[in-house]
């Protein structure tokens, strides 16, 4: 207790019976009082009650109720029995009664609105190829799921790309929503073939493809490069298979043009002759010539016999070859002779050609004519001993051809009598025909020394048979020759005839 006796006044704190005692100083007087103070000091019951003690996303406010009688005061300021808290901490409340008596209770209020932890697990790719055409989502964290499509099942598989996410909802009805991205590649890839050229032609007979494309390639044909040659024509497809599984077939159409061109040669004749002299040879076809000589015009002139080819190429480089063969006729066929084999020095005798139009003879030097040289038949003189060579030049047209004749001129005594009959007809001379005489040789004579030439008329013909002893002339009589030891040297077209007598025989003054 605490007293302020001056001012009469005592504080009591605790309940029980006070008295005082007033004394007048002056007097000494003194008078007593009592009173008794009693105690009231109860301290009242305060609590709380709350609807949680946690707060959590599920629940994310707390009841919070005082329970006792007084005047409440909470630490917020709310003064109502009840208060709805949305914040972890320690919540109090002061409840004053009615005497003054106060009570505190409090309550902490802890938070559990942590998230849950939630991932998607995805196979190594997440990408929907043409050989991946599904993949499967798993959701992970504890608690139930929620997929965007109203699923709760942890796993998910899809087949369309998209974004997919789910709902992770954990024991304090706290969420995590989580995405995953599934993406395609279901697109055919670019493929096209580059051809170096669409048809087959004789003069490129093969023609390269290129695919054109990322991936792996098969061909109609089997093979798998990028490259093929192809030398049939046909339908060639390649498939393009990407990473992605994906594939693309294109297809190329080769043609052929490959048929030989046709050709032919025209010839203005076929055969070369004296008077044609040169054949004109035609070539025929579509495209490009080459002969065997390598020229290259379309008509050809030649002028010797032989086969002639050429070679036409056409536009697609394919060729064709004929052939045509030009004969020739151009050989004259001369025949030419002398009338005498052999005679003497001096003797003109005879040379004679056939078979040709113009005729052209050449003396040697040891002789020469006497007749004009430009006829079929000449005079020519034997100047000089020896072996005597004329030669003829016969021409018809463009041809000609030579001929030799050689006559041999005797130096000797020895005769070579020339006869010539004036008609066919003569009488038998002592049986024995024509009579020769022969005074100029005495003796053994060598072969060829004598000669005896018998010309008879135009129209007639002679001959000589040994084994009668005997001319025999056409249309006239038989003459008898009375040596029957000659033998013919020499025929001219059947008008003259050469004997000459054997050798060894003996042939006397007035042999006849």
């Amino acid at each position: 207790m605490s007293q302020d006796a001056a001012l009469g006044i005592a504080v009591v704190t605790v309940s029980g019976v006070y008295s005082v005692t007033v004394t007048n100083m002056a007097t000494g007087c003194s008078s007593t009082t009592t009173t008794t103070v009693s105690s009231n000091t109860v301290v009242p019951t305060v609590s709380i009650t709350p609807s949680s003690t946690t707060l959590t996303c599920q629940s994310p406010l707390v009841t919070l109720t005082a329970n006792g009688t007084g005047a409440l005061r909470w630490n917020t300021t709310e003064t109502t029995s009840t208060i709805a808290v949305s914040m972890a901490k320690t919540y109090s409340v002061t409840l004053t009664d009615a005497n003054g008596c106060t009570a505190v209770a409090t309550q902490i209020i802890d938070s559990n609105t942590t998230p849950p932890i939630a991932s998607i697990l995805t196979p190594a790719s997440s990408t929907l190829t043409c050989t991946t055409t599904s993949i499967s989502l798993t959701a992970t964290g504890g608690g139930t799921y929620y997929w965007e499509d109203n699923s709760t099942s942890a796993v998910r598989t899809v087949s369309t790309a998209g974004t997919y996410s789910v709902t992770l909802t954990g024991a304090n009805g706290c969420t995590a929503t989580i995405s995953s991205t599934v993406s395609a590649d279901q697109s055919a890839p670019s493929l096209s073939i580059t051809p170096s050229s669409l048809t087959l032609i004789c003069s490129t007979p093969s023609v390269t493809l290129t695919a054109n494309g990322v991936g792996t390639l098969l061909w109609s044909t089997t093979a798998t490069s990028s490259q093929i040659t192809v030398n049939i024509a046909g339908t060639y497809s390649v498939t393009l298979t990407a990473a992605s599984g994906c594939t693309a077939t294109t297809s190329v159409t080769i043609l052929s043009d490959q048929q030989a061109p046709s050709v032919s040669i025209m010839a203005s004749n076929t055969t070369l002759t004296c008077a044609i002299t040169s054949v004109t040879l035609t070539a025929t076809g579509g495209g490009t010539y080459r002969w065997e000589d390598n020229s290259t015009n379309a008509i050809r002139m030649v002028s010797a016999s032989g086969t002639y080819s050429v070679t036409v190429t056409g536009a697609n480089g394919c060729s064709a070859t004929a052939t045509t063969t030009i004969s020739s006729n151009t050989v004259l066929s001369i025949a030419a002779g002398a009338s005498l084999p052999m005679a003497n020095v001096g003797v003109v005798i005879s040379l004679t050609a056939s078979g040709a139009t113009t005729y052209q003879w050449t003396a040697p030097a040891t002789a020469s004519f006497t007749t004009p040289a430009t006829s079929s038949g000449v005079l020519a003189s034997l100047n000089t001993a020896g072996v005597q060579t004329f030669t003829v030049v016969a021409t018809t047209g463009a041809c000609s051809q030579s001929a030799l004749v050689s006559v041999t001129a005797l130096a000797g005594p020895d005769l070579s009598p020339l006869i010539s009959l004036p008609d066919a007809n003569f009488a038998v001379v002592d049986s024995k025909g024509l009579l020769i005489q022969l005074q100029e040789v005495n003796g053994s004579v060598a072969s060829g020394n004598i000669i005896i030439t018998l010309t008879v008329p135009t129209g007639y013909s002679v001959s000589f048979d040994n084994t009668l002893t005997s001319f025999d002339v056409s249309g006239g009589s038989r003459v008898m020759v009375a040596n029957s030891k000659w033998h013919v040297s020499n025929t001219v077209s059947n008008r003259q005839l050469s004997l000459t007598i054997n050798g060894g025989e003996s042939v006397g003054p007035t042999a006849r």
